[in-house]
């Protein structure tokens, strides 16, 4: 690669990354001002493994997130497990479906709430020693 395509590219990267932080500030600026919003971020960096990215992806993706119950909000997202019946078949529950960014956080949420917090990661042994089946335990409680 030439010297200038790099230059290029490497501006481009500073100029994203500039405005990346931006967006960032402009978004924790709106999540402020609005007193819904705010009492719902609140709310939810309150628990282990939320902070202010996970809050505000649940704010901008589940607008429904204050009118809702964790079962439907669960159910919305797609991590409650489902039946898969269909006639005589009766299928195992499953989860399926729903928001993926949403979903996406949640897991990250539950891995970084499982690592740092004695009290979940001791319940998380408790519950199994697959660790994707303790984050899809966990995610649901989550909402």
């Amino acid at each position: 690669m030439s010297g200038s395509a790099r230059a290029d590219i490497e501006t481009h990267i500073d100029w994203l990354e500039k405005r990346l932080v931006r967006l960032d500030k402009e978004l924790q600026q709106l999540i402020a001002h609005n007193p819904v919003w705010k009492d719902i971020s609140a709310l939810l960096c309150s628990v282990p493994g939320i902070g202010p990215v996970v809050s505000a992806t649940l704010i901008a993706n589940l607008p429904e997130l204050s009118g809702l119950s964790h079962r439907q909000i669960a159910a919305l997202v797609g991590v409650a497990p489902l039946n898969r019946n269909s006639g005589q078949t009766r299928g195992h529950r499953t989860t399926w479906g729903g928001r993926a960014p949403v979903r996406t956080m949640l897991y990250l949420a539950c891995v970084v709430g499982i690592r740092f917090n004695r009290c979940l990661c001791d319940l998380s042994k408790h519950i199994s020693e697959h660790f994707n089946c303790c984050l899809l335990r966990f995610e649901p409680q989550l909402l």
